[in-house]
Order: structure tokens, then C-alpha cells, then sequence
């Protein structure tokens, strides 16, 4: 369980750091960051509705830098002002002059699913257990390095966690993604990174994810012991972070793990960096229609969206204006993946063009001859779409298709439309 925490502490504008005010940062799963400020001066004060930077130190002493602010409440009286700021980002460990001027060479974090889909524990399953002696053995797992180019490699780190009193020992085991760049990382660079390994997971589970904490690190940035240099952590907060979720245990709950790609995972990963980036603008389409529940007219435009973009980044045929042929052509290449919901390709690709008109310029001519469906026929046609896309995406990762039969998990058994 991730906790709701409340940073008390001084608190400045970079314009004018002699000068600070007693506040408190909270930090909650789900939650941007927000600032309460309470500041000693009345009416005359005059409070920045928006804020690139703002810094600030906990009791400890230990550095923070908020980014992105909005000012959300401002509140005066003749002698005291109390200000709440929200922030995009909190970075705790160290002080930014500003966004643009974050980089660090080490990014840490954990993920939700990303234990199960890892399948790597320091267990020992052999172990013989009866009802009057029962042993558990566990050893941690050795970190799994990978280069993913000259400048950037990649390690999978288990990560352990417990406690022990006199009536109890725990051990919980974890796994972390461990990003390390001699050049460095943007804000934007790490961020990258962070959605990649989610729209990774994504495609192996089929459920929304989310990081559930973030570390990074600088070579600069820590102090020397025994002539061993020992980096600080810098901690990252946003609205992403949340809290663990129940995952699958099983193999066959997966459309994939990572023993199905752990061959030179380094050029596996490299590569889906790349292919993520490639194909930012059909991929961005799909990701709508799963972390927000949108109207189902909204959802086929989005998915609509996300198989024009994605057949012209792949095909070149960004000139090519028959959607119609481009959906055809997407179904009839997985056609025998389909049996049973993609029957007649032709009159499948003509339904989804039809409804694509009618959802986006409401012609009613487009509804003449009885082809454009609504609520459980058009949430149907949706799913189909879906699953479609998931299948063109597995296929350039190199899933094998015989993985897809386990997306019609997804198809919902029945549909209760409430009238």
C-alpha cells in the first residue's frame, strides 16, 4: 500500500530564494502534487497564477522541486495569504533550476503487473513441507543486464521488501526496471521510458498500468564513503503513481512474459522503443479508448483514428484516401484469427467506413441504407476494432498469433443495454 504522505516544509520562488514560506506538499497514489502555502503577507501580496518551478526543502533539509505549477486557490487577509499549488512533477533529492534543466543518468521504478509478467522470484519451490516443519528459502535474484545501444542499457532487478517481529517473519519480493544512460535523460526522455514499459505490459496483460514509484539518479549527485561514491536517490511524483493491483498468476493469463522475449531482450526492447515512437500517433488513438471510458461514437473514432495512422506509418499511404481498402486489407492479413468475428472482411471494412462517416460529420445520408449501428452493435463493432489493432501490434513485436485466440478473452459475453 502506497500511503498519502505530507511533506512539511520551507518553501520559495526561484525568482527570490532569500525569501521563504512555511508549507506542506502532499503526495497521493492517483493525485497530482499539491502545495499549500502559507505566506505572512496581506492584501498587497501578489501570487504567480502559474509557475514554471518552485523550490523548496523538508524538515530534513533535503531538497525539492515542484514543476509545472497552476495556482488553485488563492486566500488573503490583512496580514496572512494562503496559497494551494498544483504541480505536474515533484522531484524530491534535488533542486532543478527549471524542467528543462533535469537530467540523470539512472532511472528506477517499479510497475504494476510487472512482477507476474517477470516470472522471476527468489524462491525456492522445491522445498518439503509438512504440518509440523515448514521452511521457506529465498535467495535474491541475481540483476539481468542488457545493452540496448551504445548509450543505453537496461537491468532487471528483483527488489525485496518484510518485516519481522516475534510472532512473525515476511518477505515480499518485487521487480524494477533500472534504466542507465551515460549521456543522461531529459524530463521527456524519462518519461518515455517509463510509458514505453507500460504500453509494454499493456500489451501483455491487456489491463491499464501504471508505475508505483520512480527513482532516479545522477553521477554527480551523492557523496563519497570509503572512497566508494554512493548516489542519492531522487525521487519522482506525478499523477501516475499508484498503488500495487492484483495481477495474474498464470502463464496462460498472458498473451506474453518475459521468458516468450527474454532473448536478447537488449535489441527487443531497443527496438520497441523505437517502434513506440514510431507509431506515437496510433498508439496514442488506442491508449484513449483504454484509461478513459469514452462514449462508444468516441471510442470508433478513436480506433478509426488509430488504424488510419497506423497503416500509413506502416504501408506509406498517408495519400491514400480509401479507409475502406486500408481496413480491408489490416483484417484480411489476420482474417484467420477472426473466424467467428470477422466472417465477410468486405462487409466488415464497409461497416467500420460507414460508421467512421456518420461518427464524424452526422451526414444522414449515412444512414439511409440501415449500416450505422449504436449502442450494443456499435459497442460490438468496437471490440472487434480492438482486438484487430492488439493483433497488427502483437504481430510487429514478434508474438507468435498463436497467443491471439486469448484475446477474445476480451469480448464481453453479454451486453445489457439500459433504454
Amino acid at each position: 500500500m502506497i500511503e498519502k504522505r505530507d511533506i512539511a516544509g520551507l518553501w520559495w520562488f526561484p525568482a527570490n530564494p532569500d525569501e521563504r514560506w512555511v508549507g506542506t506538499l502532499t503526495l497521493s497514489p492517483k493525485e497530482t502534487p499539491r502545495l499549500h502555502l502559507t505566506v505572512p503577507k496581506g492584501f498587497g501580496f501578489h501570487s504567480p497564477e502559474v509557475l514554471p518551478t518552485l523550490h523548496g526543502c523538508d524538515q530534513h533539509g533535503k531538497p525539492i522541486t515542484l514543476l509545472h505549477l497552476a495556482r488553485s486557490r488563492c486566500s488573503a487577509s490583512a496580514t496572512l495569504s494562503s496559497l494551494d499549488y498544483t504541480a505536474g512533477y515533484a522531484v524530491l533529492g534535488i533542486e532543478f533550476p527549471d524542467a528543462a534543466s533535469f537530467q540523470v543518468h539512472s532511472l528506477m521504478f517499479g510497475m504494476q503487473h510487472l512482477y507476474e509478467w517477470g516470472g522471476i522470484s527468489g524462491f525456492a519451490r522445491d522445498t518439503v513441507n509438512t504440518v509440523d516443519n515448514e521452511t521457506i528459502r529465498y535467495s535474491r535474484p541475481k540483476n539481468q543486464s542488457f545493452v540496448i545501444n551504445s548509450d543505453l542499457s537496461l537491468e532487471i532487478r528483483a527488489t525485496r521488501s518484510g518485516h519481522q517481529s516475534f510472532s512473525e517473519r515476511q518477505i515480499k519480493e518485487g521487480l524494477c526496471f533500472a534504466f542507465q544512460s551515460r549521456q543522461g535523460l531529459n524530463l521527456s526522455q524519462s518519461l518515455d521510458l517509463i510509458h514505453a514499459i507500460r504500453h509494454l505490459l499493456h500489451f501483455a496483460i491487456l489491463d491499464k498500468v501504471f508505475p508505483l514509484w520512480v527513482n532516479a539518479g545522477r553521477s554527480d549527485h551523492g557523496y563519497t564513503l570509503d572512497n566508494r561514491f554512493i548516489p542519492q536517490d531522487i525521487e519522482f511524483w506525478s499523477s501516475m503513481i499508484r498503488e500495487p493491483v492484483e495481477s495474474e498468476s498464470l502463464a496462460s493469463g498472458w498473451i506474453f512474459q518475459f521468458r516468450d522475449v527474454q532473448s536478447e531482450f537488449g535489441k527487443f526492447i531497443g527496438n520497441w522503443l523505437e517502434y513506440v515512437k514510431k507509431y506515437e500517433e496510433a498508439l496514442d488513438c488506442y491508449f484513449g479508448t483504454i484509461y478513459h471510458r469514452l462514449p462508444d461514437s468516441f471510442e470508433h473514432l478513436c480506433l478509426t483514428q488509430a488504424f488510419d495512422a497506423y497503416h500509413g506509418i506502416k504501408f506509406e499511404s498517408h495519400k491514400e484516401q480509401k479507409f475502406e481498402v486500408k481496413i480491408q486489407e489490416i483484417a484480411e492479413a489476420n482474417k484467420s484469427h477472426l473466424t467467428g468475428l470477422i466472417d465477410d472482411v468486405s462487409e466488415f471494412a464497409k461497416t467500420v467506413l460507414e460508421n467512421r462517416n456518420y461518427y464524424t460529420h452526422h451526414n444522414p445520408k449515412w444512414k439511409e441504407n440501415g449500416r450505422v449501428v449504436s449502442g450494443a452493435n456499435l459497442f460490438r463493432l468496437n471490440e472487434k476494432l480492438r482486438l484487430l489493432f492488439q493483433m497488427c501490434i502483437l504481430s510487429d513485436m514478434g508474438i507468435p498469433s498463436d497467443r491471439f485466440k486469448r484475446l477474445r478473452r476480451q469480448i464481453a459475453t453479454h451486453i445489457v443495454e439500459y433504454t
